[in-house]
């Protein structure tokens, strides 16, 4: 690595015991049409061998840097590539997943003309392996493709452009945030806490509606796999969200009403992943109170959950009104959502 080299973008990429996919995604963002990038790689003390190919890969290539450290976690290690990311725009790419060749240069243009601190692309879902990969396509979207748009004025698209993957982030924004990731041992979703606190402190976005970014649902270690049941994972989910909800109000005088918007649909569907996680109905009425708290501690703030669209203010005041009925609902959901997961990745192996 030369000390005197100034990337355009620098790629994240978190490891931890990725080595079934690991190579793929290297070769992904090695094979990048843009070559002047650094490729951050962390090693979260993996111990089946990733190390081993992230060494393999720097000694071929002077791009790729390596950070060996000891197992902290997601939010530890994210925060830690984001501190030594020297590229003007900074990507995460999860070491299970890979991005098309064209992504960063598609990216980094657009951000460029239209100057805004975030692009976003779309992405595609994949099941199973290269000898059977099934492909859905991208939801469609609404705005203008390849416009500068204002987080004050327009509505965020969802979807796949909802997870903080398929963007690049000028540094000086997210190195702003402080921290960009929470760091609580254990959590879940950090990456939601990250996505929430960029938007609301960002000026400007674009989005290209391609997709570039292949995101696997098979992997069982994934955090948006299906799950064994965890009272202690369940909990880490809504502390998640209540952690944003304190950044979110001290960043803005006023958060963006579609960064509210989203905030509480997302702080509604972790309800439902925190009541299928909880092991029994005690800590599932635990967490209730908890989600309770975190919705009427923004009653009188300017993220109140009265500002949100007419779904996430039902299912807000469903959790306050009905907690019962909304337990009852998530299992169905969560029932429905895993059993629809199993399918399509049955589907896959099959065909």
């Amino acid at each position: 690595m030369f000390t005197n080299y100034q990337p355009a973008v620098s790629v994240i990429i978190p490891v931890y015991n990725a080595l079934p996919y690991l190579t793929e995604a290297l070769e992904s963002v090695k094979n990048q049409s843009l070559t002047n990038i650094e490729i951050v790689c962390l090693n979260d003390g993996s111990t089946d061998g990733s190390l081993e190919v992230l060494n393999k890969y720097a000694e071929m290539d002077q791009r790729f840097v390596v950070i060996d450290k000891p197992n902290e976690g997601y939010g530890m290690t994210m925060n830690r590539g984001i501190e030594v990311a020297r590229g003007r725009y900074v990507a995460i790419l999860e070491p299970d997943d890979y991005v098309d060749t064209r992504m960063y240069e598609v990216l980094l243009g657009v951000a460029d003309a239209l100057n805004v601190d975030i692009v976003r692309s779309q992405a595609t879902l994949f099941y199973g392996d290269k000898d059977f990969r099934k492909f859905s396509a991208p939801s469609p979207i609404g705005g203008e493709p390849g416009a500068r748009l204002s987080l004050k004025n327009d509505s965020i698209p969802t979807g796949p452009l909802f997870q903080t993957w398929t963007a690049l982030y000028k540094r000086e924004l997210i190195g702003s945030l402080r921290p960009a990731y929470h760091t609580t041992p254990g959590a879940m979703f950090q990456d939601s806490g990250f996505w929430f606190k960029a938007y609301a402190s960002a000026e400007s976005y674009a989005y290209v509606n391609q997709p570039f970014y292949y995101y696997r649902r098979d992997n069982a270690s994934s955090s948006t796999s299906v799950l064994k049941q965890s009272s202690k994972k369940a909990r880490g989910i809504i502390d998640e969200f209540r952690l944003t909800f304190s950044d979110l109000l001290r960043i803005e005088p006023e958060v963006p009403r579609a960064v509210a918007n989203i905030y509480w649909l997302q702080f509604c569907q972790a309800c439902y992943s925190a009541m299928w996680l909880a092991e029994d109905n005690d800590s599932r009425r635990d967490l209730l109170r908890l989600a309770k708290t975190v919705i009427s501690e923004s009653l009188n703030s300017k993220l109140s959950f009265r500002t949100a669209a007419t779904p996430a203010r039902v299912l807000c005041n469903m959790i306050v009104l009905a907690p019962r009925a909304f337990i009852s609902l998530s299992r169905i959901i969560s029932t429905l959502r895993n059993s629809k997961e199993r399918m399509k990745v049955g589907n896959a192996k099959r065909n």
